[in-house]
């Protein structure tokens, strides 16, 4: 494919349509080697990110809304795979006898700690939020990119935005965290049967439909149950997680919660509700014919 022959969306959809198809065909001719088959897909992800750069450094996006698309979605997808094979390179060549149980939950560990690190950009990218697009995917608001550059030859001011590179990492730990499910089931069908699995990223996420007062109730109940780290995680920690996990902002708990408290219904009319429906639906299942 020559630069200049095609059009932009036309040049890079072909290219990254092309290196998938390739990725593809690599994986099935060298299944009987991770270690080749993460060094053949650096070689093809690198060689269509060289491709693209230099055509992107030379080319004029015809609109806004072309440019964010490349530099939202296309460019990271291909970054994102060249990162997700360089990180499988460098987990299998570092255990020679393959993932063990302490190294798999390191690696699992770590991706994680990059989800809740990145937690806001993690859910404008899950969410496929768009607010902030001209501010994080036009190379004319901020050339830098926010995120250590980890190859310096892919730099470029036409070549990088403020957040493609976030957005790649994002893309290369989702895929890190599929590729580990294997090892971790191994090693849970090898060991007590309570071995943890770790668990992926879910396909869909579930966001919090009921008022945010309920969700307050339930850090304070789950707070005052000690239900968390054998009771050791304070509310802070509690309030973080719960927003991360629903997909909500709580800006501030401390004082919505005396709010519950001046509540003449009193303190818990979630939980009282929520007992109350989950009573009923115990009562339903018990009522349906046993098969």
């Amino acid at each position: 494919m020559e630069i200049g022959k095609q059009n932009g969306v036309n040049f890079w959809d072909t290219l990254k349509d092309d290196l998938f198809q390739e990725l593809e065909n690599n994986q099935n001719m060298f299944s009987f080697s991770v270690i080749t088959q993460a060094q053949q897909s650096i070689r093809l992800c690198a060689d269509s990110l060289d491709k693209l750069r230099d055509y992107i450094i030379q080319y004029t996006f015809k609109d806004q809304k072309e440019e964010i698309d490349f530099f939202k979605k296309i460019k990271p997808a291909i970054y994102g795979r060249l990162l997700y094979f360089y990180k499988i390179y460098d987990i299998e060549t570092a255990q020679p006898a393959g993932l063990g149980k302490e190294q798999l939950y390191k690696e699992v560990s770590r991706v994680m700690s990059f989800f809740k690190k990145h937690k806001f950009f993690y859910r404008y990218y899950r969410g496929e939020e768009t607010y902030l697009d001209d501010k994080f995917f036009r190379r004319s608001t901020s050339a830098m990119p926010i995120q250590r550059r980890l190859f310096d030859s892919y730099y470029h001011p036409n070549f990088c935005t403020s957040h493609d590179n976030i957005f790649a990492e994002i893309i290369a730990n989702e895929l890190l965290i599929i590729y580990l499910e294997k090892p971790a089931q191994r090693i849970t069908s090898t060991t007590q049967p309570h071995t943890i699995t770790p668990t992926p990223i879910p396909s869909k996420k579930l966001t919090w439909t009921d008022p945010k007062s309920a969700l307050i109730e339930m850090a304070y109940a789950y707070k005052a149950k000690g239900s968390f780290n054998n009771g050791k995680a304070t509310l802070k920690e509690i309030f973080e997680y719960l927003q991360w996990v629903f997909d909500i902002v709580l800006t501030n708990p401390s004082r919505d919660f005396q709010e519950i408290l001046r509540r003449k219904s009193g303190y818990t009319i979630y939980i009282d509700g929520l007992k109350e429906d989950y009573l009923k639906y115990v009562d339903e299942i018990q009522s349906r014919p046993h098969r």
